[in-house]
């Protein structure tokens, strides 16, 4: 995870939000074939922009699970606090569907609908 996250957000697609609106410019190798095409807002962009929210939950999770792994190995084998694998399993699952989908919806979505309905 960590070297995908690395070589997306170091090489195709640098993101600079605008804090005080919703928005942002990049640059980055994706990008500048995303300005080559001469569309200000494309589905290319949006699905760049979910593609950077899943990765960045998929590192969330990444951090969670380290944090639960650390914990269970520094509890001896009859604490009741001592998970099962099969709920560590599970646990990393949910987590990944859970933080993955604000991106997986972001990269669905159509911009221009969106756009349209905010101006009628």
């Amino acid at each position: 995870v960590s070297l995908l996250y690395d070589i997306h957000f170091d090489v195709l697609f640098l993101a600079h939000p605008i804090v005080p609106i919703f928005g942002g410019y990049c640059y980055g190798l994706l990008c500048a074939a995303d300005m080559s095409m001469n569309m200000s807002i494309s589905s290319l962009t949006d699905t760049l922009y979910g593609i950077t929210v899943s990765m960045i939950g998929n590192v969330g999770v990444a951090v969670l699970m380290c944090l639960v792994h650390r914990h269970q190995t520094i509890l001896p084998p009859s604490n009741a606090f001592k998970f099962n694998e099969k709920i560590i399993w599970s646990a990393h699952a949910v987590l990944a569907i859970l933080l993955s989908m604000p991106g997986a919806l972001l990269a669905l979505l159509d911009a221009t609908q969106s756009d349209r309905l905010i101006d009628e």
